[in-house]
């Protein structure tokens, strides 16, 4: 039995000890875990942090970028306030109910038809879909990821 323990505690110890010391960009990460590592069922919904606010700029057809805030709540409420770049910069602000997809890590806000409505939820960032709910491939597939903001005292 011992050398089974001691076999299992050297396994641990090359594999956690004999990482790089560069750690990889923030967004290479997160693309890296999200194409190797699926989440399993209901990880995201039962053991993400994934309520609070969510900030990105998102590309945009004909104007400079999508300012695009999503707030998040335990009670799965939504806010997302989305003000178009260079445009017209009145923030438009949709709010309701979201629901989760069966394998508790996509939210779908109801109501909003308009625009992408699907965000898969990562480790302090929102990654949202096409309109299909398929996630953004290419080169601009990082400017679709929301991310976390710090919680501010009030």
């Amino acid at each position: 039995m011992k050398p089974l323990l001691a076999l299992v505690v050297l396994s641990l110890l090359l594999t956690t000890g004999c990482g790089s010391a560069d750690t990889p960009d923030t967004d290479a990460a997160l693309h890296e875990m999200q194409q190797t590592n699926p989440a399993p069922a209901s990880y995201a919904r039962v053991s993400l942090d994934w309520f609070g606010t969510y900030h990105g700029i998102t590309p945009c057809a004909d104007c400079e970028g999508i300012d695009t805030t999503l707030e998040l709540t335990q009670d799965e409420r939504f806010t997302l306030t989305t003000i178009y770049l260079g445009k017209d910069e009145t923030p438009a602000v949709t709010e309701g109910e979201f629901f989760w997809n069966e394998a508790g890590n996509t939210v779908t806000l109801a109501g909003v038809e308009d625009r992408p409505a699907q965000f898969f939820v990562a480790e302090n960032a929102v990654i949202q879909l096409d309109m299909e709910g398929n996630r953004v491939t290419g080169d601009l597939a990082d400017l679709y990821i929301l991310r976390k903001q710090p919680e501010t005292a009030e």
